[in-house]
């Protein structure tokens, strides 16, 4: 084996993982994540319809929630 085929890897390319895609990250305000969480706990929308429309996970949504208490503090 050649020293240039035991640098090689399949699929690895320089800075990361192949196929791996960093997402572009937006910031909301802590009124606009407060305003989604309210539309949520009132039953106004759903986490998934409101996720889709902030361009977030699900999760990410599910978090706001559960620090609910800091965000309203902060709005």
């Amino acid at each position: 084996m050649s020293v240039k085929q035991s640098r090689e890897g399949p699929g690895i390319q320089p800075g990361g993982i192949s196929g791996s895609a960093k997402q572009k990250l937006e910031i909301q305000s802590f009124k606009e994540k407060y305003a989604a969480i309210i539309e949520v706990e009132k039953g106004l929308k759903t986490k998934k319809k409101k996720a889709e429309e902030f361009g977030i996970p699900q999760n990410t949504l599910s978090m706001w929630i559960k620090k609910r208490t800091r965000l309203k503090r902060n709005s």
